[in-house]
Formats: C-alpha cells, structure tokens, sequence
C-alpha cells in the first residue's frame, strides 16, 4: 500500500487536484464565510445566543481543519538537512509530489501562529488550555485564510498544466474573487477567540 502510494501516475494525481484539493480549498474558504453569517445572524437577532455560540465554535474549528491540512501540505517535510527542499511522504500528499524541488513559499506569520496554537487548542486535550497565554488567543482567520489562499494560488501558477482538471482550472478562476473578498474583510475582520463571538471593528 505504502509503496503504491508513493508511485501514484500523473492522472491520479490530477485527480487528487481535481478531487480532495478542490474541496480541501472550497471548505477553507466557506468556513470563513459561514463564520461571517452567523455572526451577522446574531446582530439581526435571528438566531439564538446558544446556537451562535455552537455554530461559531464549528465554523472556526472548521477553518483551522482545513488550514492545518493546507500547512502539512505545503510546509512538512522541509528543513535545512534538505536543502529547503520538502521531502516525499508515504502516505500524506505533499505540494513536492507535484513539484519536485518544492521548498515553500515564504511562510506568514499567521500559519506560523496556527502551527503553535492547534496542537494546544484543537487537537490535544492540552493542560496549557488553562494557562491564560493559551486560554485567551485570539484567531486571526480572515488573514489566515487569506494567506492560505495566496500560497494555493501560487501553488496552483507553477504545477504543469497536466495536473489541471475541470475542478482545478474551475478554482484557478474563483481564486482571485476568493482573495479579494478576504483582503476586503481583512479591513473590517478584528479577531475571534474559540467559544466567544465574533468581533468586528
């Protein structure tokens, strides 16, 4: 199994674009979407404190789900002893297994952020929740997402045509709407903290 997985032809791999990274990408940014109308639900009065709470907490961790699958995809793997440039994995795809000498993309300060805190807030049941550090960060998700976004993109420019599907080539042209709409909820976007509410400036 292991070994068919490193193997995988040019079409399988057109199909994991086509398929898995469509989604992975449409979700990030829907994510971000939902988490902006249930916060405008709330203001309007047509939706229940209790049920925005439980809605806003799925819409974060939502995003978070995805940004971390986007991280491991562009940026494990990659350290000095290689030169910078990532290493291949068995089982996990990786931006490399499109492109050969893949060393990244310049990583912003906001997925340095999410690498630090997911393990701490997300996936581990963690005792440093309680430290008040930990426990009262504030998630810049607008910025995330839009960084993320920025790196697809870029991503999506430099692989050989031969990987585009119909999904693909479908993404390439909402990306650029993609990012414009979060560089523009950027300038009104302040933060949000897991299990509070949206706060908008």
């Amino acid at each position: 199994m292991e070994e068919y997985m490193v193997n995988l032809t040019d079409e399988q791999k057109k199909d994991y674009l086509n398929g898995t990274f469509y989604y992975e990408t449409t979700e990030l940014f829907n994510g971000l979407q939902f988490l902006r109308y249930n916060n405008k639900l709330l203001k309007n009065n047509e939706i229940d404190t209790a049920v925005f709470t439980i809605n806003n907490n799925i819409a974060i961790e939502h995003i978070l789900l995805h940004s971390r699958a986007f991280d491991e995809f562009f940026y494990k793997g990659i350290s000095k002893q290689n030169k910078g440039i990532q290493q291949k994995d068995n089982l996990n795809v990786r931006a490399v297994d499109y492109i050969s000498d893949w060393k990244g993309i310049r990583k912003p300060k906001s997925i340095v952020m999410l690498e630090k805190w997911t393990n701490i807030q997300i996936h581990h049941m963690d005792w440093r929740r309680l430290i008040v550090e930990y426990k009262d960060k504030e998630w810049d998700l607008t910025t995330l997402v839009k960084d993320l976004l920025i790196i697809i993109d870029s991503f999506l420019d430099k692989i050989d045509k031969k990987y585009h599907g119909d999904n693909t080539k479908a993404l390439k042209s909402k990306l650029n709407r993609y990012i414009a709409i979060t560089i523009k909820e950027e300038l009104i976007f302040k933060s949000v903290k897991t299990g509070t509410s949206v706060t908008f400036v």
